[in-house]
């Protein structure tokens, strides 16, 4: 069983990063798009597409880290 929460515990951390990457990456994009926009009046659309394709992965890694905890705890209460 305490393997199984290690191997658990380091995919838990490993969604929380690859959410925190996702997050400074939107970031970055919406820094960028403002720039753009300040400076020369119009938006980047290469900027616009790129955050609603990581808003969306985004949107996916928050999914499967509910459907994880929600296994794992259905795991460690229900299982052997």
């Amino acid at each position: 069983m305490e393997v199984i929460m290690t191997i658990a515990y380091v995919i838990f951390l490993g969604f929380i990063g690859l959410i925190g990457v996702d997050i400074y990456y939107i970031r970055m994009h919406y820094k960028s798009l403002r720039e753009d926009t300040k400076n020369h009046g119009r938006c980047n659309d290469h900027d616009i597409k790129e955050i609603k394709r990581l808003i969306g992965e985004l949107g996916c890694l928050i999914l499967c880290l509910i459907i994880f905890i929600t296994l794992l705890v259905i795991k460690t209460n229900f299982g052997r």
